[in-house]
């Protein structure tokens, strides 16, 4: 699966993503259909940024399906001793059966990956991509909907790591990508190429009631401060600019971007999507472990 190594949502097909959507169905239904599967496996977490929900349900995930796990901290590690990245590596390579890492540097799976033999995942690394997220995204919006392309996708923020995830998923020539930037910025040049590689039609705006019939508001933290862009449940209600169907979604933390308010709208499916995050990974791990 993925050679052994899920570094980008590049990687996703349509039909990879169908299956690995179908077996994260099945474990949502059974999570006996695979507890036990991982018994003897063990799962390092190696994370040098803050993180809840991706560290801890990875850590949960692997449990779950009978592993264990180790954590590795940089900061009480002898990386504060002065030992290098790739010697740290090497000795990761020892001590477990798969490998997440997070990581401030974009570069890290360059430096890391000759010297690992074992399966590794990519859960952030710096600002370029988190493509797991990005599966849980996908999953939730298919779950929805019963697919994720085509469809109309206001997001909010042009550069953060989910946001490239997501748009480098997206690959259907009717689908639509509607980015609400701030006054003066621009889309990255490599998202703005992928989308225009795959015939994807996008669109900049600085207001998100710019555009209307949206199926899916991805919210970010990477969205602005304008309030004209905070997100309140008369925006979720205006038909104009949301369609009957859509759903609001944000990878979190969220810290002002969305009114507290909203969080009881229908709508509002972000703390659902991130509910969905141990099944989605127990599948990952699963597919990966080739359990």
């Amino acid at each position: 699966m993925w050679n052994n190594r899920l570094l980008s949502s590049k990687q996703f097909t349509p039909e990879l993503l169908n299956s690995f959507f179908n077996l994260a169905d099945a474990i949502q239904v059974d999570k006996n259909l695979v507890f036990g599967n991982a018994n003897g496996k063990i799962l390092c977490t190696w994370f040098n940024q803050p993180s809840t929900r991706t560290k801890l349900s990875f850590q949960t995930a692997m449990l779950r399906l009978g592993g264990q796990y180790i954590d590795f901290q940089e900061d009480l590690s002898s990386i504060a001793k002065g030992e290098s990245i790739e010697d740290t590596a090497r000795m990761l390579n020892n001590y477990c059966d798969i490998l997440v890492v997070r990581h401030s540097d974009e570069n890290i799976f360059n430096k890391i990956l000759p010297y690992l033999e074992i399966p590794v995942i990519n859960a952030g690394n710096g600002n370029d991509e988190h493509p797991t997220q990005a599966l849980i995204d996908l999953y939730t919006i298919w779950k929805h909907f019963g697919y994720y392309e085509p469809l109309t996708y206001l997001v909010c923020g042009n550069s953060s790591r989910t946001i490239r995830s997501l748009c480098f998923s997206l690959c259907d020539k009717n689908s639509k990508v509607i980015f609400v930037v701030n006054e003066g910025e621009y889309l990255d040049d490599d998202i703005e190429n992928d989308l225009y590689k795959q015939g994807v039609y996008y669109q900049t705006v600085n207001d998100l009631r710019h555009y209307s019939n949206i199926d899916v508001i991805y919210a970010n933290r990477d969205q602005g401060t304008a309030e004209d862009n905070i997100i309140y449940p008369s925006y979720l209600d205006h038909s104009s600019y949301t369609s009957e169907n859509a759903i609001l979604l944000h990878p979190l933390p969220r810290v002002y971007e969305i009114h507290p308010s909203v969080d009881v709208h229908p709508k509002a499916k972000y703390f659902l999507q991130a509910s969905y995050a141990v099944p989605v990974r127990m599948a990952i791990l699963g597919m990966m472990l080739g359990l």
